[in-house]
């Protein structure tokens, strides 16, 4: 059985809250094959210039998450840092290892400068900071 078939008991509102629920997952969906297209494009427009990947890929990243407003990246390679925003501000912050030729060179965070909404968790949000 599909596991969003509605049940016979279900009332209109539980219907209704499951359907806006489904159109928030959907719309997330959407924007996550839309940062993979612009990485993608971001990476084919500048070549081979890698600070400019890194820094438009940071903003891309904030721009992909549910609360754009308060959302800010950066990510570390080497030496070098490319960020939207201060990082240390945030309240709640996802990192990522950042690998090249097998070893660790850097790391990828994305995070919330404030408090989202309890019912936002999982869904495009970092979680309490790791």
């Amino acid at each position: 059985m599909p596991r969003n078939k509605p049940k016979a008991k279900d009332t209109t509102e539980q219907l209704q809250a499951r359907l806006e629920d489904l159109e928030l997952q959907l719309r997330e969906r959407e924007k996550e094959l839309s940062c993979i297209k612009r990485l993608g494009h971001a990476i084919e427009v500048h070549d081979r210039d890698l600070d400019r990947i890194l820094l438009e890929t940071a903003e891309i990243l904030t721009e992909s998450w549910l609360h754009v407003e308060a959302c800010v990246a950066r990510i570390t390679l080497d030496d070098a840092s490319y960020e939207t925003g201060n990082i240390e501000r945030c309240v709640a912050v996802q990192r990522a290892p950042l690998y090249a030729d097998g070893e660790q060179r850097g790391t990828v965070e994305v995070g919330y400068t404030r408090k989202r909404p309890e019912q936002d968790e999982g869904r495009s949000s970092p979680r309490s900071a790791s």
